[in-house]
């Protein structure tokens, strides 16, 4: 075997070997008390910090998102679902990964928002409603518990949807003004039109040492154990 063949195997072996013990480090019982870095920053955006605080409302939506399939999966034990490896990635990683584009996403394009002086018309609010609605009914009674045990509060919740909505509408904008061959999907947080962006314009950073202790998957649930407490 070639040297140069060896190396890329290897790599590949290293690479894989650290996902697998990243995701046992954050899946395995364990005690990290999320309650007492609300205040910390998680990420850094274009210089604006954003507390575990601020991410709780992407925590709880994709938390939920992902236990109603783990339900369907294995209704008895929803925490088999969240440690599935699957198209070569782990559930409760990706979901980590998708938590901080999703809040990295959001704060650009409100800020852009913001700046272009956007505001939500009467359809945007009407929009704007049913969404929170749906929020709330989806969430599950031990969410709400969790929720309160961390101090969250419905208002801090509302408002990040209500900034989420705002960015919507400037990437409803962006789309529009933007080459025909992108659609508003293509400026989602896992869109190409919107990497390209991220990339050219934008900077963000995450506080890997305090994000890498949040096992995603129980911080609004808890999975048999005492895992972000």
């Amino acid at each position: 075997m070639r040297y140069w063949q060896f190396a890329i195997i290897l790599a590949i072996v290293a690479t894989a070997l650290y996902i697998y013990i990243r995701n046992q480090h954050i899946g395995q019982n364990k005690v990290f008390d999320v309650a007492s870095h609300m205040d910390e920053t998680v990420v850094t955006v274009d210089g604006v910090e954003l507390t575990m605080t601020d991410m709780m409302f992407y925590i709880t939506y994709e938390e939920n998102q992902v236990e109603q399939k783990a339900k369907v999966y294995n209704p008895k034990d929803t925490n088999e679902y969240w440690n599935l490896h699957v198209n070569g990635k782990f559930v409760r990683l990706e979901a980590q990964d998708y938590i901080i584009e999703m809040a990295v996403h959001d704060e650009i394009f409100y800020t852009k928002a913001v700046e272009e002086e956007l505001e939500l018309s009467a359809n945007d609010q009407e929009y704007l409603d049913a969404k929170k609605s749906d929020f709330w009914d989806d969430l599950d009674d031990e969410q709400y518990e969790n929720l309160e045990r961390l101090s969250i509060t419905k208002e801090q919740l509302n408002e990040a949807m209500f900034r989420a909505t705002l960015a919507q509408k400037y990437q409803e904008q962006l789309q529009e003004e933007g080459s025909s061959e992108y659609d508003f999907d293509d400026y989602n947080a896992d869109g190409y039109a919107y990497e390209q962006i991220l990339e050219s314009e934008h900077t963000y950073s995450v506080n890997e040492e305090l994000w890498d202790e949040v096992s995603i998957g129980n911080v609004t649930y808890t999975h048999g154990a005492e895992y972000n407490r």
